[in-house]
C-alpha cells in the first residue's frame, strides 16, 4: 500500500505488524512494482528505482566421503541484504532460529 505524505511515497506492507514508527524510518523493502489503492490509479507503479534489489543469497556446500556409507559435510553460507527489522520479521514469522551472530 503506498502513503503518500508531503510529496514523498512510502510504500507499506498492511500486513506486517511490526513495520511501524515514523514514516522516514520506516524500512522500504524494494517489492518491483505495486497498485495504489486510490480511486484513480488504473496501473502499477514502480517501487523505487531500476530492479528489486536481492534480498537474501544463499550458497551451499556438500563435500561428500570416500565411500557411499561415509558421512556428508554440508556448508551453508547465508547473507542477507535487507534491513534488520525485516530479517526479524521474516524469521519469526517462518519459525526460523533467531540471528545471533553475524560474520564477515
Amino acid at each position: 500500500m503506498r502513503l503518500r505524505l508531503k510529496g514523498t511515497s512510502y510504500w507499506l506492507d498492511p500486513t506486517c505488524p511490526e513495520q511501524t514508527g515514523r514514516p522516514a524510518k520506516l524500512s522500504q523493502v524494494h517489492f518491483g512494482w505495486g497498485l495504489p489503492l486510490s480511486g484513480d490509479a488504473d496501473t502499477l507503479e514502480q517501487i523505487g528505482p531500476g530492479e528489486p534489489a536481492p534480498q537474501v543469497n544463499v550458497e551451499d556446500e556438500v563435500e561428500f566421503g570416500p565411500k557411499p556409507d561415509s558421512p556428508a559435510r554440508l556448508t551453508r553460507q547465508v547473507e542477507y541484504y535487507a534491513r534488520a527489522a525485516m530479517i526479524r520479521v521474516t524469521g519469526s514469522r517462518t519459525g526460523a532460529p533467531p540471528i545471533t551472530r553475524t560474520t564477515g
